[in-house]
């Protein structure tokens, strides 16, 4: 994971966004094709603003040799 920003495009009735644009012009640029391609529509360039990252995990093993195979 970087920690560098990214942009997306989003159309509210469209699918998920699945492109991290390195800049906002290309972003833009993606945002003005896809709007071409698609009359109606309208396409929101966004700004990731931050992130959060939950990093523990605590891992409990238990002994359960019962006997029983599963």
């Amino acid at each position: 994971m970087t920690n560098v920003p990214f942009w997306l495009v989003w159309c509210e009735n469209g699918g998920e966004p699945r492109v991290k644009h390195k800049t906002p012009h290309q972003a833009e640029a993606e945002a003005e094709r896809l709007a071409r391609a698609s009359p109606g529509k309208s396409f929101c360039v966004m700004a990731c603003a931050s992130r959060f990252t939950e990093r523990g995990v605590t891992i409990e093993r238990f002994d359960c040799d019962d006997g029983i195979p599963f």
